[in-house]
Formats: structure tokens, C-alpha cells, sequence
């Protein structure tokens, strides 16, 4: 007990005398710390926020996208010898398989894109009718383009709503109003609600136009996808449904050409990653008290 009241005593003598460095070590010490906090935090909340997205769209949904994505649970960078896309042919496979109700195919455009307060450079998703339902993407003003229009190629566009904002000033201005996408008028819809962020796949939907693939073959002549969404009848025929694209798939593609993902999976991968990141954050502070004492 005597030595431990000495060690305080010699403590508090060193602090008494060392005022300088032990304000400047334990200042160090909190901003480590309040540091490592703030990043686990904001982890935590974008995990969050990515599981929302995935729970939006549902468990009875299926994403067939290039090359091997997903190995032993960990994302990969595989690059599929196919240019890494799919065509009308996969997208009429997919439609034809037991217990699937929607397929939405997936083409980009970084374009031009010019409305009545603003003209800059934007993003354009081409697909089907089924998109705003496998991807959980809500409309909050106008609606989203139907299957009357992808059957006649119809120039109309869904914007998101920062698209909306920026370049028409409001949800209700943009609504019936010409914009322009690389010289080709189409016209707004539907306006998107904000979902804030990212969402799956990175993807920020405020800022993204959506129009129907066929009226895309504008700007894709080789009518090529680089992504195909799926919509199981159940969530119990997921397993067979996934089962029976990948024979059917296998009759055209090497299996190293594409990956089937259930959402599932790709936030299993995701949690995995965020175990990571906070453990090496945590080593991070554990170091910072270790040298600051």
C-alpha cells in the first residue's frame, strides 16, 4: 500500500513539474482517442446505411453482374473476357425462368446533360419498368416510366432529387419539363424521393437520371447490359431460382464470367470488412494510450 501511495506521490510530482508535456501527452492522448471514436462512429452509421438499402430491396432479390465478384465471402476484382456485359439473349433467359416476376437489365451514360437552370455533366441508368421495385427506389412526384413505355422506346426520363433541384429548382418545377441528354430531348416523369447517399452498389440516386433501356439503345448501339436484377416470386426460391440461372447461364458464359449475388451475401462480405476496419481502429487507440502513458 506504501508503495502504491509513493508511485501517485511521484506521479503527481513529475505532472507538477512536467506541466507542459503532460498537457501536450494527454492532449494527444483525447484527440487520438475522440479520433478513432468519430471513425468508428461514422462506420457504424454508413454499415447502417447500407444495410437499409439491402433490406429495402429485399431478400428475394438476385444480381448477376461480370467476372467472379464475390470469393469465400470477400469481394474480388475479377474482370470478365465478355467486356463485362450481358444482352437481350441473357435478358430474355432470365424471363423465362420458374418463379421470376421482374427482371431489370442495367446500362450507364456519363453525358451532357442540360435543363432550364443548369447544363453540366450527369449520369444516366437505362433500364426496365421492374428497376424502382427490385431496387427499392420510391417516386415522390410524378411516377415511374411503365411498360407501355420500354415497349415503345419512349423519350421520357426519371430524375433524382438533387437532379431536380439543380437544375429546375424544385420537385414541381421539374415535372413535364424538357431536359436535354447528349442533344436528344426527353421528357421528366417522375421525380425520385432522396434517399440520401449512396446507394446499392455506390450508386448516389439523387444524382442519376433513369430512363427505359430500349429508348437507351440511343447512346448503346451494342445493346449490351453491365448488370442484370432479378425478382424471385419468394424469398424460398431464391436457392433454386439462383441454381437454375446458373445452368442456363453456363450454356452461353464460363462460369468465370459471371457471378450470381444475393444481397445477403454481399452484406455478410460487407459486415466482414467493418469488423476489420473497427478492430484495426481499435489497435490504432490502444497504441495511442500505450505511448501516451
Amino acid at each position: 500500500m506504501k508503495n502504491l501511495i509513493f508511485i501517485f506521490r511521484s506521479a503527481i510530482d513529475d505532472f507538477s513539474r512536467n506541466k507542459l508535456r503532460t498537457f501536450l501527452t494527454s492532449l494527444g492522448i483525447l484527440i487520438g482517442v475522440f479520433a478513432v471514436v468519430v471513425l468508428i462512429a461514422l462506420g457504424l452509421g454508413l454499415k447502417k446505411y447500407i444495410s437499409d438499402q439491402f433490406e429495402a430491396m429485399g431478400k428475394n432479390s438476385l444480381f448477376l453482374v461480370p467476372g467472379r465478384v464475390l470469393s469465400g465471402g470477400s469481394f474480388t476484382g475479377g474482370v470478365s473476357s465478355i467486356a463485362g456485359r450481358f444482352d437481350d439473349r441473357d435478358l430474355q433467359t432470365l424471363k423465362k425462368i420458374n418463379n421470376v416476376i421482374g427482371v431489370a437489365p442495367l446500362a450507364f451514360k456519363s453525358t451532357k446533360i442540360k435543363g432550364l437552370l443548369k447544363e453540366d455533366f450527369g449520369d444516366i441508368m437505362f433500364s426496365s419498368e421492374t428497376f424502382s421495385d427490385i431496387m427499392g427506389l420510391e417516386v415522390d412526384r410524378g411516377r415511374f416510366f411503365d411498360k407501355s413505355d420500354v415497349s415503345k422506346k419512349a423519350k421520357v426520363v426519371v430524375v433524382g432529387s438533387k437532379i431536380a433541384e439543380d437544375y429546375y429548382g424544385s420537385d414541381e418545377g421539374a415535372i413535364g419539363k424538357k431536359i436535354t441528354i447528349d442533344d436528344v430531348k426527353f421528357t421528366i416523369i417522375g421525380v425520385t424521393k432522396s434517399k440520401g447517399g449512396g446507394g446499392m452498389g455506390g450508386f448516389d440516386y439523387d444524382s442519376y437520371l433513369f430512363a427505359p433501356y430500349t429508348t437507351g439503345f440511343i447512346f448503346n448501339p451494342d445493346k449490351k447490359f453491365f448488370r442484370l436484377s432479378v425478382k424471385v416470386e419468394n424469398e424460398n426460391y431464391v436457392s433454386q431460382v439462383k441454381e437454375d440461372i446458373k445452368k442456363e447461364f453456363l450454356k452461353r458464359h464460363k462460369d468465370e464470367e459471371f457471378s450470381i449475388v444475393e444481397p445477403t451475401e454481399l452484406m455478410s462480405a460487407i459486415t466482414s470488412i467493418f469488423s476489420v476496419l473497427n478492430l484495426i481502429l481499435v489497435a490504432i487507440a490502444a497504441i495511442s494510450l500505450l505511448v501516451g502513458g
